[in-house]
């Protein structure tokens, strides 16, 4: 097979390149050879240059991406909205500000097994007319459970949902399970086996309420535990929601 040279860069050139190699263009409307095909004309230069600005017209911007969102674009985007939301009702920043624009958080991390994400957005964060702009970051991990949706934040260079639960969870857990106790966990707080002298002892966050008398660890969000060993408590690690905030529990 040879290829064809043709002058594209030349529309005049083009038709009689097209019209010498029998490259028909356009059909006629209304009229049909037999067998029922329709016939061609040639493309003139006039054709070809309409055709090109048509095109022009039509054609997306540069750099534009045509591709069709898939189901699972259309699943990542509406989970950032939920989960935006989220951190706005804990009182959380879901976007760095400058003067100009607002960078927001977004998916970069998804766990479709533990039904987590790490949303992340670095940017110029506006501080004061003194102070000026600065380098920022935020990161959340966001999931759900028992029904209900929850965002924590956690450190703003983390961008993977593993680093994040590895980062949130205290190191006496991970002794705890690597000495053999039974751990369990209630939303951001875990209930570690101990021995009686340490019995009901530790953190517990805001609505978590532990019974001794029933042994039982409740919360209105979550399922009631019943613990008939000894435990200890102690609480998930995490950042404050806002601005400036410092350590603070996870839920």
């Amino acid at each position: 097979m040879t290829a064809l040279n043709l002058p594209t860069w030349n529309p005049e050139r083009l038709a009689e390149a097209l019209a010498e190699h029998g490259l028909t263009g356009q059909p006629r409307h209304g009229r049909r050879a037999k067998g029922g095909k329709r016939t061609t004309r040639p493309m003139t230069k006039t054709a070809i240059t309409q055709l090109r600005r048509t095109r022009a017209r039509t054609a997306a911007p540069a750099g534009t991406n045509t591709r069709r969102p898939t189901p699972l674009d259309r699943l990542m985007k509406r989970l950032g909205e939920v989960y935006r939301a989220e951190i706005d009702r804990r009182g959380g920043e879901s976007s760095i500000d400058s003067k100009d624009n607002a960078v927001p958080v977004t998916i970069v991390d998804r766990n479709p097994t533990t039904r987590m994400v790490l949303m992340h957005a670095e940017g110029w964060r506006y501080y004061s007319s003194r102070y000026g702009h600065a380098r920022a970051s935020l990161s959340y991990l966001c999931g759900i459970e028992d029904g209900q949706r929850w965002a924590v934040r956690v450190l703003g260079t983390i961008e993977t949902v593993a680093d994040a639960l590895a980062w949130i969870t205290p190191a006496g857990v991970e002794t705890a399970r690597a000495n053999g106790r039974k751990v369990v966990r209630q939303g951001d707080v875990y209930a570690i086996e101990t021995t009686k002298a340490h019995d009901g002892k530790g953190d517990l966050p805001e609505n978590h309420t532990w019974d001794p008398a029933a042994r039982t660890l409740t919360h209105p969000e979550h399922g009631t535990l019943h613990l008939p060993h000894p435990v200890r408590f102690v609480p998930q690690r995490a950042l404050g929601m806002g601005r400036g905030a410092g350590s603070a529990y996870a839920d």
